[in-house]
């Protein structure tokens, strides 16, 4: 077989409850449906600017939350396309790319702690624990667009890795601060336990997240978190029932606080 026909195989050899992460495999072909696209529009009291002429400026923003099992190669299938560490990061930054994201932020990456600097993106990896699992890692875009309404122009701001600190970082939870002339956020990404932990240690991990948390809570903070929630059999506008789960104690509770 190709090498291309050797990409994704290693999905067909998954487990039932990692295979139904991924899109279905028909005649060797990945069959995957295009993100949608949505823009974050971050109100005028988000932005601060010295100069008078952003004034009522606001910015267009594009963010990927997503949880990969992990960034690097599988021991039993090294020689896998699919599975080498180099394709599977270039996958995921090709389609940031494409969407045109300011920040991406990745659960589960596994990989080790660090900073790295590809063309579009820094990218700030927390590590994984000293089993080797969870890992999280933000990327951040070197240049984020953003729009003035009295000029009617865009204007690209460019990152420097001087605006950048990383502030916080455990395999589970990672925050880096983005502080520009004109814009200052934060930058979370965050992994919690699931259902198989037991409640107490679901509990903790929840309430240190929220101590963390606490001093940003006023300083624009952009989130990405698998909360690992069991939600859909209770719906809302928010939440729809393909794929429901049933909700437990803390399926919602530590989200909405």
């Amino acid at each position: 077989p190709s090498q291309s026909d050797l990409q994704w195989a290693f999905i067909e050899g998954l487990p039932p409850h990692l295979r139904s992460a991924y899109p279905p495999l028909q005649e060797g072909v990945l069959h995957i449906t295009p993100a949608t696209r949505g823009d974050l529009t971050l109100p005028s009291y988000l932005l601060h600017s010295p100069c008078d002429d952003t004034v009522g400026a606001f910015a267009k923003t594009r963010i990927i939350n997503a949880n990969v099992l992990s960034l690097l190669p599988s021991q039993h299938r090294q020689r896998l396309a699919g599975m080498n560490v180099q394709c599977r990061s270039a996958l995921l930054l090709k389609q940031a790319e494409s969407l045109g994201a300011a920040f991406f932020g990745i659960q589960e990456a596994r990989t080790s702690p660090g900073f790295r600097v590809t063309p579009s993106y820094y990218i700030f990896s927390s590590g994984a624990d000293d089993a080797g699992c969870y890992g999280c890692e933000a990327w951040i875009a070197r240049t984020i667009e953003l729009t003035q309404e009295s000029a009617r122009r865009n204007q690209l701001l460019v990152i420097d890795p001087n605006h950048c600190a990383v502030v916080y970082a455990s395999p589970s939870l990672l925050i880096v601060a983005v502080s520009h002339p004109v814009i200052t956020f934060h930058a979370v990404v965050a992994y919690a336990p699931n259902s198989a932990h037991p409640l107490d240690v679901r509990r903790t991990w929840w309430q240190h997240f929220a101590s963390v948390l606490r001093p940003y809570a006023k300083i624009n903070v952009f989130l990405c978190l698998d909360s690992n929630a069991r939600i859909g059999s209770i719906t809302n506008r928010l939440i729809g029932p393909h794929h429901a789960d049933t909700e437990d104690e803390l399926s919602l509770i530590h989200i909405s606080e």
